[in-house]
């Protein structure tokens, strides 16, 4: 569960590099069909046919959101755009095993899977870090703030959803969970000012 989380959200960062914060999250955040369809497998748990709809809708969205030439009338696919939805699928894909792997821990205390997932990540990260020699502390006191911001938030963040996979099923937490999506969007258009694309 560390090793796949750490790396999904290092996947999901890498590709805000080349799409937006809202695009990175409609892909990121697809994990809802295929963690529902998964469970149905590895789980036991039940799987209708809104789901399989759901699937070929959430598929279709991702295929949109790549800006295929035959919807933007460009010559080619732009590369840049690819490479970060290639990154959002990596992790849509691991967060969905996650998921799935947090509901068979859910007998295990939410505070040890914090710490593991934490002292993984924090190790795995300074080791990247330093190879690819870009490890630093944050230099101004905004920079620390945001940091030390969003370690609280994601603390939280993942110790809400590990306590929620011990009282539901992976299906309807995954699917609550889209609600980043619609966060994402207001964020990105509040403090970015990247508003999404309007129809040609």
């Amino acid at each position: 569960r560390s090793v796949l989380g750490m790396t999904a959200i290092i996947a999901q960062f890498y590709s805000l590099n080349f799409i937006s914060v809202g695009d990175s999250s409609v892909i990121a955040m697809s994990t809802p069909i295929f963690v529902t369809i998964l469970a149905y497998f590895f789980l036991r748990e039940e799987l209708g046919i809104v789901s399989i709809v759901a699937t070929f809708t959430t598929l279709l969205g991702v295929f949109i959101v790549a800006r295929p030439p035959l919807l933007t009338g460009a010559e080619s696919f732009d590369m840049r755009t690819l490479i970060g939805v290639g990154f959002a699928l990596l992790a849509m894909f691991l967060t969905t095993l996650v998921f799935l792997l947090l509901r068979k821990l859910n007998e295990i205390h939410h505070s040890l899977i914090g710490i593991i997932f934490g002292g993984v990540g924090a190790g795995a990260c300074g080791v990247l870090a330093a190879g690819f020699g870009v490890l630093q502390l944050p230099e101004s006191t905004l920079d620390w703030a945001m940091a030390l911001a969003l370690a609280l938030i994601s603390f939280l963040a993942q110790t809400a959803l590990t306590l929620a996979f011990q009282y539901e099923q992976a299906g309807p937490i995954s699917l609550v969970r889209t609600m980043d999506v619609i966060f994402a969007f207001v964020w990105q258009c509040l403090f970015f000012q990247e508003n999404p694309d309007l129809p040609r």
